[in-house]
């Protein structure tokens, strides 16, 4: 019995050790973070425009389904950011009232009653009245914060953007207080499968991808537009073979009329083809009575399947 209360003690020695170990790794990430976000001297300009998008709600309704890579990233950008639990209780943290503030953020009447630096450099400014009527810019509260508490206020305002978001029914962007975590629209379908660092992980995966993808269309452009002006200058001494512009812009007409000369020409990889938004919308009204439509619009299909990066 002696020997197993050692044991016992022993166990208890080690969890101790274990959980301060663990303790102590948190609190060396946490404060990791927020040098990180107090040296980001952008956060402000993210901040303003948040506060911009959450007294424009309307115009968040509009344009979510199109946004879908803006909301992956405020997702990794919110994620990133110190909870504001961690927050309150941050030894730096001693203002009481800055205290309640972080631990109200989840309220749907929070207020910021703070001013921070950008908040005073934009008052008065229209599209932020909303947003500054629930600010105190009187000297009672002016001021009034250290940098290090500015940062720790700029972040709960970011996060309780990121729980305005949660709250509207045309965006798919959650928050689950399971893992503490929000998710954007790609990562909130596999939310009930797999964990949220993995779906995070996922997510922060395929905008690198289309980052990528996007930045080699720009490479391309830009190196067709290079060969395009060689072109043009050498243009004399080439007099049978025909000099292409870096970018074609088709009409419906076209991708009815001439498909076949408009897929020799995407062949050519000399040029990109600009398909406008408002030509496909045609495509699609005619497709029912047009055979010439149909066809154009399993081509586009089938080149943008393929992955063509000459056609965008």
């Amino acid at each position: 019995q002696e020997q197993k209360s050692e044991t016992d003690d022993a166990d208890n020695e080690q969890s101790s050790s274990s959980n301060a170990e663990r303790h102590e790794q948190e609190q060396r990430k946490l404060q990791q973070a927020i040098e990180v976000v107090q040296g980001e001297h952008m956060l402000s300009t993210v901040k303003t425009m948040c506060d911009w998008m959450q007294s424009q709600a309307p115009i968040i309704a509009v344009c979510a389904q199109s946004s879908h890579t803006l909301w992956q990233r405020l997702s990794v950008l919110l994620n990133f950011l110190p909870h504001e639990n961690d927050i309150v209780q941050h030894e730096l943290c001693w203002v009481q009232e800055l205290q309640v503030i972080a631990t109200q953020t989840r309220f749907s009447d929070w207020s910021q009653v703070f001013p921070l630096s950008e908040d005073m450099e934009m008052c008065q400014l229209p599209p932020l009245v909303d947003i500054h009527a629930q600010i105190d810019f009187t000297t009672r509260h002016r001021a009034k914060l250290t940098d290090v508490q500015e940062t720790f206020l700029r972040v709960c305002c970011l996060r309780r953007f990121g729980y305005f978001l949660t709250t509207l029914g045309n965006i798919d962007f959650t928050y689950q207080p399971e893992t503490a975590m929000f998710f954007g629209p790609s990562a909130a379908t596999d939310v009930g499968t797999t964990t949220g660092q993995i779906n995070n992980q996922d997510s922060m995966e395929k905008m690198k991808d289309a980052e990528s993808r996007r930045n080699q269309l720009m490479r391309d452009m830009a190196q067709l537009r290079l060969q395009a002006e060689v072109n043009e200058l050498e243009g004399s001494l080439r007099s049978g073979e025909p000099v292409f512009p870096p970018y074609v812009l088709v009409d419906d007409a076209t991708l009815c009329g001439h498909l076949a000369r408009v897929r020799d020409l995407v062949a050519t990889a000399r040029c990109i083809l600009v398909i406008p938004l408002a030509v496909v919308d045609s495509l699609d009204m005619h497709k029912k009575e047009s055979p010439k439509a149909r066809e154009a619009i399993r081509w586009l299909e089938a080149q943008l399947r393929k992955g063509n990066r000459y056609i965008t």
